[in-house]
């Protein structure tokens, strides 16, 4: 899969979530399945990579894709009835999509490279994302049933982690092509791309603020990986985490007041969530295995 950092530690105040029943696209638990209130992310806690959605309350959650190989980076559809996702259970990594409730799991791509990091445009009609193309990965789009391929990006250097911006215009993205991994956002009518961010350090995994006026993303420039966020012209940088492990996998909740995102508690990934400015710090999820990839259901349907 795309290249990233391993993220590593941390603690805070913690919310338990109420385990509730596993089950995959034939399961009751499935047919009974209410989305709203909940995020989506990937779970190691049945000894492999699975999707599962949970309530913020921690009233409950769920097992959506209950299959031996790993699941993992779901991506919510705009009007929140299906999540795109990666899967290896057809040998390498593909995308495929399924209804909120973990039913009719389908295959999207058919490429013998790596296909991740799925993203849905906010208008549903579109999915970006990373693709191993001639040994090197790009950044390509698709309809939601897999037809009509574009290629986004090109170059014998790594682009990846699609992120697009609120009004459909402009994707944000993560790429190596100068040395190192930076923040890029490009112009979809022009193809014009800019580069945000410029520092030694590796910077990557951008997620747009609903309001479209700032970028959260991961960077190491302070020693470990940590959450930082910049307007939308690479400026007015504000260091949101400041925790003793690593930090990533930011994701703005739709109304705009939270992010979620990932790092080490004790032995293994969890979930957190925190304002923009950096206060009010909640442990969403408490387990052995890693819980990564936090994912907001759609603010309009909740």
């Amino acid at each position: 899969m795309t290249c990233r950092p391993r993220f590593l530690r941390l603690t805070v105040f913690l919310i338990p979530f109420a385990v509730g029943s596993c089950g995959g696209s034939n399961s009751p638990a499935a047919a009974e399945f209410d989305p709203a209130n909940r995020f989506a992310y990937k779970s190691r806690r049945q000894g492999n990579e699975e999707i599962y959605a949970a309530t913020v309350d921690g009233s409950s959650e769920l097992n959506l894709t209950d299959h031996p190989a790993q699941d993992s980076s779901p991506a919510w559809s705009p009007d929140g009835s299906k999540i795109a996702f990666v899967s290896a259970r057809d040998l390498d990594f593909e995308l495929y999509v399924m209804d909120a409730d973990g039913s009719n799991q389908m295959r999207l791509t058919q490429r013998s490279g790596e296909d991740v990091a799925p993203a849905w445009s906010p208008d549903g009609s579109r999915i970006a994302y990373t693709a191993e193309e001639i040994g090197n990965f790009d950044i390509f789009m698709m309809n939601p049933d897999g037809s009509d391929v574009v290629q986004l990006t090109t170059g014998r250097e790594r682009d990846g982690s699609p992120a697009w911006s609120p009004d459909g215009t402009r994707l944000a993205f993560e790429s190596r092509r100068d040395g190192n991994f930076e923040i890029y956002v490009m112009e979809l009518a022009s193809g014009a791309t800019t580069r945000l961010t410029d520092h030694p350090a590796w910077d990557s995994s951008p997620a747009w603020s609903p309001d479209g006026t700032r970028l959260a993303f991961t960077s190491s420039r302070d020693a470990d990986f940590e959450i930082y966020s910049m307007n939308v012209e690479g400026g007015d940088l504000k260091r949101i985490t400041r925790r003793p492990g690593n930090d990533g996998g930011a994701a703005w909740s739709p109304d705009g007041l939270r992010i979620a995102f990932q790092s080490i508690e004790l032995a293994s990934f969890q979930i957190f969530m925190i304002d923009p400015d950096g206060d009010n710090l909640v442990q969403l999820t408490n387990n052995i295995e890693d819980d990564t990839s936090p994912a907001w259901f759609p603010l309009s349907l909740q």
